[in-house]
């Protein structure tokens, strides 16, 4: 009887430790963004050394990729609404880092190109990113990162599966 009384008793702990919410800093969510914090903070003080805003570093990057994108496009590649995309291209075109060029065709729409200055910060802004990489992936094996990978990419899957009203295919959670 004690050991049935015991096994009862597990279940309902375990039935009660399942009720309870987890804490807030068991999710990836809040790894992620603390992660992403992280990095950021030693972006912006890998880029002061240069000279470069962190808010600058997106921009250039993408325009590094490919100039002459339209306003749109680099809003969209940045991932922000196109009114921040102008306010942040304006201040850079005020720093001699870009240009504002008008399409040939449609009146309504600017190109943005890089001017020789903006071009300068390329070496630096990638020293920059290589310095943060180094710093935050110190001890880490290939392994490691393949995994953290790994585990990002189903985070990515899993979520825009559900999105879609669709269960992932590993939709087993051990949180369950």
């Amino acid at each position: 009887m004690k050991h049935v009384e015991g096994a009862l008793s597990s279940r309902v702990s375990a039935a009660a430790h399942r009720a309870s919410p987890p804490p807030l800093t068991a999710g990836p969510g809040y790894r992620l963004r603390t992660t992403l914090a992280a990095l950021r903070g030693e972006l912006t003080v890998q880029l002061a050394r240069h000279g470069i805003a962190e808010a600058h570093y997106y921009y250039l990057r993408i325009l590094y990729e490919e100039d002459g994108l339209t306003l749109a496009e680099i809003s969209s590649r940045v991932g922000v609404k196109p009114a921040t995309a102008t306010g942040v291209v304006d201040t850079m075109a005020a720093l001699g880092l870009v240009e504002r060029v008008p399409h040939a065709t449609d009146r309504r729409k600017m190109h943005v190109f890089l001017t020789k200055e903006g071009r300068a910060r390329k070496r630096a802004l990638l020293r920059s990113l290589e310095a943060v990489n180094r710093v935050a992936l110190a001890g880490l094996s290939e392994e490691h990162w393949s995994v953290f990978c790994d585990v990002c990419d189903l985070l990515v899957e899993n979520v825009a599966s559900s999105r879609k009203g669709r269960t992932a295919p590993r939709a087993r959670c051990f949180l369950d």
